[in-house]
């Protein structure tokens, strides 16, 4: 695979500078309209002066989506659907996937390891980093399903839209859709129309950013598209430990596509992709939980704009693939054909405690592979419109996680454990080397330093089998009944060892922690029947109303993080599920000036899989139950010619209905809320854009995104929560509509806020509380060419 994919920096440089000489190229006729059932390609005619998505004013609800597996204008699909244009991903700098919710309401994506980001959608996601895991919200790439965690948060370039549909979705798409699918549409060859551009980017933090596409018409039948980015900053965050400052960024990517059609009957498309994204392992900083903000060694961090981090910790993610993606029409309809292939590996060294003292050093090591196969049929029958298909998903992954524990104690100086001698948890320990205690004299360790090491090989192989079907009737010409059912087969195989020793006396297994365990093989599979059913009725054109009910299942996986515990290991959490009951409203006024959308759901989701440490071990376990209901208003109004305002609201109530965690001591969670669910939360941007002269345009704007107080953990530690915020971004350009240039000033987080997002706790033996902060004051200047 990476003899077939071998693009390297060169290549992004090379497209971006011959986009650049192209200068002047005649403007390209409309792009042709995308094939039936989403086809290989959705594209629509890009503005000129931008680059970006030609589709009509967002207020206008004319967007073509492919929500339901076929083209169809937003307001008429009766699904809470979001979608965010390739002009407003670029207005408010949405640069990787991790940035995406500041546009989608009740969407967070988080995470201590950015390479292993949190997904949560309506409170349904996960808040565990184990690589081998499915989210709990699917993500496509032009329809190919990305299954493989730490090929999550991918940089985002040369795109035409991102679709982001709310609620379980397993009849129309892929798998582990419990709280909906994230579709990024990338743009696609043309053979007549086809648009290429270039853009620079300078900013503070020496933010470097070099983006760029070209499209090759080839023949009549053949197109070619070349795209890449390259981005590169310095960190953010100070550290005077080491002086290396945290919070930077060393990103690539480019993609290579060829398209193959004659016509709308035939259209395949092959893409070819590299990229790699080399940062920091989660700039998070030390917030004790001992007290005055410290951990064991009595550390802790300066201000939240720094860490004191001693270890040099990196995060390297490399993803590359190849994906042929095909549309044919056949006498029994419209067959559909996506086959993938993607490559990830991971290079890890993080700082575990978070502190100057080396309490917890940990190394991540995997490579992982997935390979898929879709096929769907779809057609129209009558009044009948109907698609049927199956998928096959093979997904492995090769790990080895290395920790290092206390390793202080092994230092010329010793560390000294409580150096405040003030009382401690339960749990926590004050010696530094190991007591003369039955147990420590029986290993013949007593008097050598406390440090443990853990080596911990593992390897896990998921199967996911499936067949689905979903079909529309039209009852009349106002009223649609929808019903679809899916089956789904997993099995999932995990083998490995952990190898716990006393550092000082490696051939004695065991010291503070259990002795680890020998090789261990095991598997397990599971199945399930799940559906959809949706009424809707649209009593004039411009309003449509719709109830639907749908469940969602995700499979049960093993606890691979649970590095010193062979009962976790060995007891894999149980499927996940829900039952969600929606009504939604998508009305449109004023002769389609204002679009005005609501849903309001309630679900029942059951065996939550919830991640828990304690005793410095991630631990997977089922919650009970929890109930979710919650609000979501969306409104697009253009009130006068350039002028374009967008707000969403959400409502959510997420709480654990019934949640003991059964360990000593029994904890009663219920009632708490659930992980990155905040209560309240919505956005508001607004644009204006006006000719200045004959040749030139001005464009303003601004958006500001509020969400009420959120928790980390099950827990709900008010210690490592964050409280409700606020972010503002504002932004102000000239363009050339006639040349084909654009010139943007932005400023992102405008008012310089500090806000967590995201907070971990490692209990004892060593305490180790930390939060992830969000980006500071950005601003910068963008240089943008389309031809």
């Amino acid at each position: 695979m990476k003899r077939l994919i071998d693009t390297r920096r060169d290549l992004l440089l090379a497209v971006a500078l011959a986009a650049l000489a192209c200068g002047a190229s005649a403007h390209a006729a409309e792009a042709a309209e995308g094939g039936a059932d989403g086809g290989a390609a959705n594209m629509q005619a890009p503005n000129p002066a931008t680059g970006d998505s030609g589709s009509p004013d967002e207020a206008a609800g004319d967007i073509i989506v492919t929500a339901q597996r076929r083209n169809e204008r937003l307001q008429d699909v009766p699904v809470a659907t979001t979608v965010v244009g390739a002009d407003r991903l670029t207005a408010s700098r949405i640069t990787e996937a991790n940035d995406l919710p500041t546009l989608v309401p009740n969407l967070r994506v988080s995470g201590n390891f950015a390479a292993v980001p949190k997904v949560t959608m309506r409170g349904i996601g996960t808040n565990d980093f184990v690589p081998s895991l499915n989210p709990g919200v699917g993500t496509y790439f032009d329809d190919v399903y990305i299954g493989l965690a730490i090929g999550q948060n991918f940089q985002l370039y040369d795109l035409d839209r991102v679709e982001v549909l709310r609620g379980p979705q397993g009849t129309l798409y892929g798998k582990n859709t419990n709280g909906g699918a994230i579709k990024y549409i990338t743009r696609k060859p043309e053979a007549v129309g086809g648009r290429s551009y270039a853009s620079l980017t300078y900013g503070n933090y020496d933010r470097f950013e070099l983006e760029g596409a070209i499209n090759l018409p080839i023949s009549d039948d053949w197109s070619a598209r070349i795209s890449g980015v390259m981005r590169k900053q310095d960190g953010y965050l100070g550290n005077p430990v080491t002086g290396r400052r945290g919070g930077f960024t060393d990103a690539w990517a480019a993609r290579g596509q060829l398209r193959y059609n004659p016509s709308d009957a035939v259209d395949i498309l092959v893409q070819v992709f590299d990229g790699i994204s080399d940062g920091d392992s989660g700039a998070r900083r030390l917030e004790g939980p001992l007290a005055g903000g410290t951990d064991i060694l009595g550390n802790s961090s300066p201000g939240f704009r720094e860490t004191s981090r001693d270890v040099a910790a990196y995060d390297k993610i490399r993803q590359s693939g190849i994906n042929l993606i095909a549309g044919i029409d056949t006498p029994l309809g419209r067959l559909n054909s996506i086959t993938s292939y993607l490559d990830v590996s991971r290079d890890n060294l993080d700082d575990g405690d978070n502190g100057p003292g080396r309490l917890v050093e940990i190394k991540y090591d995997t490579t992982a592979w997935s390979a898929g196969q879709e096929l769907r049929l779809s057609g129209d029958t009558g009044p009948l419109r109907w698609s049927l298909g199956g998928q096959y998903v093979r997904e492995k992954f090769d790990s080895n996680f290395y920790l290092e524990f206390f390793h202080c104690t092994l230092d010329p100086v010793p560390c000294t454990l409580n150096p405040s001698g003030a009382a401690l948890p339960p749990g926590y320990i004050n010696f530094t080397t190991f007591p003369n205690t039955p147990a420590f004299a029986a290993l013949g360790i007593v008097g050598l330093p406390i440090a443990n090491t853990i080596d911990y090989p593992w390897k896990q192989t998921n199967d996911s089998y499936a067949g689905f079907g979903d079909a529309t009737w039209s009852i009349t010409d106002k009223l649609q009944l929808t019903g679809g059912l899916r089956y789904s087969y997993e099995k999932r195989r995990y083998s490995g060892e952990s190898i716990i020793f006393v550092t000082a006396a490696p051939a004695v297994r065991g010291g503070l922690f259990p002795r680890g365990f020998d090789y261990l093989e095991i598997s397990k599979s599971w199945d399930n029947l799940s559906g959809r059913l949706v009424l809707d009725y649209k009593p004039t054109p411009d309003q449509l109303l719709y109830l639907s009910y749908a469940s969602g299942f995700r499979s049960g996986n093993f606890n691979s993080a649970a590095y010193s515990s062979l009962i976790a290991v060995s007891q894999p959490v149980d499927p996940e599920y829900v039952d969600s009951f929606e009504f939604g409203a998508k009305t449109q006024w004023f002769d389609r000036k204002l679009t005005l959308n609501l849903a309001a759901f309630y679900m029942k989701y059951k065996d939550l899989q919830v991640a828990v440490f304690r005793d410095a071990t991630q631990i997977l376990t089922n919650a009970a139950s929890s109930d979710i209901k919650g609000v979501e208003i969306e409104l697009a109004a253009t009130p006068a010619r350039g002028f374009t305002v967008r707000a969403s609201g959400s409502y959510l109530d997420a709480r654990y209905k019934d949640f003991i965690y059964r360990t000593a001591p029994l904890t009663d969670l219920s009632g708490n809320r659930l992980v990155n669910a905040p209560k309240w939360s919505g956005s508001l941007s607004a644009d204006y854009r006006s000719a200045l002269t004959s040749q030139m345009n001005v464009s303003f704007g601004g958006d500001i995104r509020y969400q009420s107080k959120v928790y980390f953990t099950p827990f709900n530690d008010a210690a490592i929560s964050q409280d409700g915020y606020a972010i503002m971004n504002l932004r102000a350009g000239l363009e050339w509509p006639d040349e084909g240039i654009n010139v943007e000033a932005y400023l992102t987080n405008a008012t310089d806020k500090v806000a967590a997002v995201e907070g971990l706790t490692v209990g004892a033996p060593f305490g180790s509380n930390s939060r992830a902060y969000n980006r500071p004051r950005m601003y910068g200047l963008t240089l943008r060419k389309s031809f």
